[in-house]
């Protein structure tokens, strides 16, 4: 079976690869071509990535984030590596939903070999795997570059579960940002090893994720256009990132009181201007002595 080769004259290529020519450039410059074996769901999709050695409560969360996001149509995207990825594109497939899996190579051998069985899955159930490389195409490391970010241009978020310092998921991150696309971010503790990467997308401005019904109402919002208030996001082109307001003095509070009830504000009474110093003389005064005491002593004879 032979991978189909998507163009940008193909029916099937993504619009969205058109704004990632534009940001990228180079290797992107001229709208790269896409191989595809299955089928690109027609819904919007929400990256879902992470490290390949997850603690059990991450694995748990990426599973209830991933269960929240298909109850609404959302299409789960992920890199299909082990760990974060294969729990997200499993949970996808046990609800019934479709997932995407954004590989790099050829699509005519599996990598990891473990997910052999998992790929066949995902396009028996309605998914896609997609690539930047042709079939017969050897893996280099950049090629997993391109391959994070593609899948953050295709998609409309990105969620970090959890990443290390030196992570693939932060490569997403990266291509988020430069794209301008929403990065919903896990918290961890910085002494974390497992989370330490995300402690460190929050500090660079990613959305801070404690919760998959959280991550279920802000996708939605970001799908209409409508970011959460209150919080600095990462917004589509076009989209202002709202900004949070702020807060007015009691004297301001006031003022604006008095004019909206129509009452003018009090006004002090002018001060007199001061008296201009005279250039005049003034006329010299005369002195006046008092008449001397009589003297009281007895003249000598």
């Amino acid at each position: 079976m032979k991978s189909k080769i998507l163009d940008t004259d193909h029916a099937a290529y993504p619009a969205a690869m058109a704004h990632l020519s534009h940001i990228f450039g180079g290797w992107a410059a001229a709208a790269p071509t896409l191989y595809l074996r299955g089928t690109l769901p027609d819904v919007v999709g929400v990256a879902v990535v992470g490290t390949r050695q997850p603690t059990r409560g991450a694995r748990r969360f990426t599973r209830q984030l991933c269960e929240a996001l298909i109850e609404v149509g959302i299409c789960i995207w992920s890199g299909g590596a082990l760990g974060i990825d294969a729990v997200a594109h499993q949970t996808a497939l046990a609800c019934g939903g479709p997932t995407v899996v954004v590989t790099a190579g050829g699509l005519d051998t599996c990598y990891p070999r473990e997910h052999a069985a998992l790929f066949a899955r995902v396009q028996r159930q309605g998914g896609a795997l997609l690539s930047l490389e042709a079939d017969g195409a050897i893996r280099r490391r950049h090629h997993f570059l391109r391959r994070n970010a593609v899948l953050a241009a295709l998609t409309v978020a990105t969620v970090v579960v959890q990443a290390p310092l030196k992570s693939g998921a932060r490569s997403t991150c990266a291509a988020a940002r430069r794209l301008q696309r929403p990065l919903l971010i896990v918290p961890h503790a910085p002494w974390s090893t497992r989370g330490a990467g995300c402690a460190l997308e929050l500090a660079r401005g990613g959305y801070a994720l404690d919760s998959p019904k959280r991550a279920r109402r802000i996708v939605r919002a970001m799908i209409a256009g409508k970011p959460e208030m209150g919080r600095r996001v990462h917004c589509f082109p076009g989209v202002a990132t709202p900004q949070p307001k702020r807060s007015m003095t009691r004297k301001k509070r006031l003022t604006r009181k008095k004019r909206s009830s129509g009452a003018a504000a009090p006004t002090r009474a002018p001060t007199p201007p001061a008296a201009a110093p005279s250039t005049e003389m003034a006329p010299p005064v005369e002195e006046t002595r008092a008449p001397a005491a009589p003297s009281t002593e007895m003249a000598p004879p």
